[in-house]
């Protein structure tokens, strides 16, 4: 990693498809890198270089990349995203979303801690928690490490006295992700302070994803009727397991693979 540079693998323009902000025009941030291996993930490019020896990562100064952000003068979301955006060196992405006159949003797996420092600069954490179905945690300790994690940089950003919003964004695709689910927000709301509400919880399901073999990427479409399926099955699962604990849980789809499929947009 670049210590005075940040690793990017793209910029580009689209409307959010997860989350409270769905449907907003956003300019993303791709950074390259992830410490997590979700068997679903929809971008394997993204997390190892190796994984498509093509792929270019332009090592840019935070002024460079935000006038490149900026270009973009009809998109009022910026969007930090992945991989895992919080490997990249955090003073440097406080430097970046200081020079960014717009609402940043960082998307996290929650692996990660943010730096305090950080945090004041920074609308919305939207954090990621990966379940049981993402075939990470094989081994219980490295789950509950990782899961300790999340509740911290929950924790950290929920802070009252920081101007940011919070939202908690889960895949769900199995019954044990509902379970798994439910432990983690339940251990999230024994720690973070009562005097603040539950973050918003959403919960969407699994989409279609890419292929990597060798130097080659397969990029799967959405069949709509089985997407359609697989959200009124996360519908009646939310309603039987999650309201009863959760009432404000929101079922969104992921508009992006809707509008359009698994394609990488430029």
């Amino acid at each position: 990693m670049s210590r005075d540079k940040l690793e990017v693998l793209e910029v580009f323009p689209a409307f959010q498809g997860e989350g409270i902000r769905i449907g907003s025009a956003s300019i993303f941030v791709r950074f390259v890198g992830c410490p997590l291996h979700c068997v679903w993930c929809d971008t394997k490019y993204a997390r190892d270089q190796v994984l498509l020896g093509h792929e270019k990562v332009a090592l840019l100064t935070p002024a460079r990349l935000a006038d490149l952000v900026l270009s973009y003068p009809n998109h009022l979301d910026v969007v930090l995203t992945g991989g895992e955006p919080l490997l990249q060196d955090h003073h440097l992405l406080e430097e970046l979303a200081t020079r960014l006159c717009r609402r940043v949003s960082v998307e996290t797996s929650g692996s990660i801690v943010p730096d305090p420092d950080l945090l004041a600069h920074i609308n919305l954490w939207s954090f990621s928690p990966k379940l049981s179905s993402s075939g990470n945690w094989k081994e219980e300790g490295k789950r509950d490490h990782y899961w300790n994690n999340v509740v911290k940089g929950v924790e950290r950003t929920s802070d009252g006295y920081l101007n940011c919003e919070v939202q908690l964004k889960f895949v769900v695709d199995t019954q044990n992700d509902i379970a798994d689910m439910l432990l983690l927000c339940n251990r999230i709301r024994s720690t973070i302070d009562h005097s603040f509400a539950f973050p918003p919880l959403i919960v969407q399901p699994v989409g279609p994803n890419s292929t990597i073999v060798g130097d080659q990427e397969s990029v799967h479409r959405t069949n709509l009727r089985e997407y359609a399926s697989s959200l009124r099955w996360l519908e009646e699962n939310v309603r039987e397991h999650i309201l009863p604990t959760f009432p404000f849980c929101r079922v969104l789809p992921q508009l992006h693979k809707i509008i359009h499929g698994q394609m990488r947009l430029k």
